[in-house]
């Protein structure tokens, strides 16, 4: 447990309780400590699913429910307006595809989704384009931060369900991360080299990245299109 601006937060094998719990965003975490005086601290986690406090809640898919975090919550003109779900295209196999995934508890504004449309469909992918919203879990100042692959997304993209370096392209440069499989193939994590990424673009909350599957490549590569929180 570290210490930053006063805010306590959970490291170490936080993952590892999160994979073996299947706790999913949304999901209600509550502490309470155990009485005495121990030198450690200790508690016992309440887990109150997303399901049964988000009326929207569901699986992964194109367009989710309203996000249960304050920074992504939906206005109340969106939540009166038809979800939107992009046309799905068939892929050279054939296949309809939905051209973007968003992660379950993801919600796009009718701005954002605009901007999203004509980025994805500029870029033109075969493989359906990840879409992410940035979150204090995501970008937060622990130094080891990670960002979660939905699981809908990582079987359109058959991604792989073993350990192993994924390269990040962004404006002509690359970083190195690695992408962690938990829970025998269900669960995506790029952990070591996604916090470097984060401060080396300066990502901040409400920023959304565009992650494009580059196919043909010796590694396993992701080319990021980051939008600008001010720009939707």
């Amino acid at each position: 447990m570290t210490k930053d601006r006063c805010e306590y937060m959970l490291t170490g094998h936080w993952l590892d309780f999160v994979c073996d719990n299947s706790v999913q965003e949304g999901d209600i975490c509550i502490f309470v400590p155990e009485k005495g005086g121990a030198r450690r601290s200790k508690f016992t986690v309440h887990l109150v699913r997303g399901e049964t406090t988000h009326s929207g809640g569901g699986t992964d898919g194109v367009q989710g429910a309203g996000s249960g975090e304050g920074e992504n919550a939906p206005s109340e003109s969106d939540m009166h307006r038809v979800p939107h779900e992009p046309p799905e295209r068939k892929n050279s196999a054939g296949l309809a595809v939905p051209p973007y995934i968003l992660p379950s508890m993801s919600h796009l504004s009718l701005s954002q989704e605009n901007i999203v449309d004509a980025k994805v469909q500029a870029i033109q992918s075969e493989v359906p384009i990840y879409v992410s919203i940035m979150k204090k879990t995501y970008i937060g100042a622990i130094k080891q931060n990670m960002l979660e692959l939905s699981s809908r997304y990582a079987a359109a993209a058959h991604l792989p369900c073993e350990n192993q370096t994924v390269v990040l392209q962004c404006m002509s440069q690359i970083w190195k991360t690695k992408m962690v499989v938990h829970r025998n193939g269900k669960r995506w994590f790029l952990s070591a080299g996604w916090s470097k990424f984060v401060h080396d673009n300066s990502l901040q909350l409400g920023d959304i990245c565009l992650f494009e599957l580059k196919k043909n490549k010796r590694k396993l590569t992701m080319k990021v299109h980051i939008i600008p929180s001010k720009q939707s």
